[in-house]
């Protein structure tokens, strides 16, 4: 399994969009810093977030939610002890 973490903003950079078409079908999609907004709102990848969110494969770091105002309405909601344990259990971590 390959963690893939995203932390740049979608509306202002390719990253999201990148890990998205990489990931593999046991791969797992973790948001953090203003990546978090793609949850927010109408945008292209909503049904594909919320397909990775159905299969227990997204993950939101809760402290960057919180700094934005932003409820998560799918995902799972961690915390950084929580981040540490994903990097752990995967094979290996790719940042984007």
């Amino acid at each position: 399994m390959i963690l893939h973490t995203v932390k740049q903003s979608p509306h202002s950079d390719l990253s999201l969009s990148q890990a998205l078409a990489k990931m593999g079908p046991q791969d797992v999609l973790l948001l953090l810093e203003n990546a978090v907004l793609a949850i927010a709102g109408q945008h292209p990848w909503e049904s594909e977030l919320a397909a990775l969110a159905k299969q227990g494969r997204l993950y939101l770091i809760k402290a960057d939610l919180d700094a934005r105002g932003i409820t998560a309405g799918y995902g799972h909601v961690i915390d950084y002890p929580d981040f540490v344990e994903l990097v752990v259990e995967a094979d290996t971590s790719l940042a984007w």
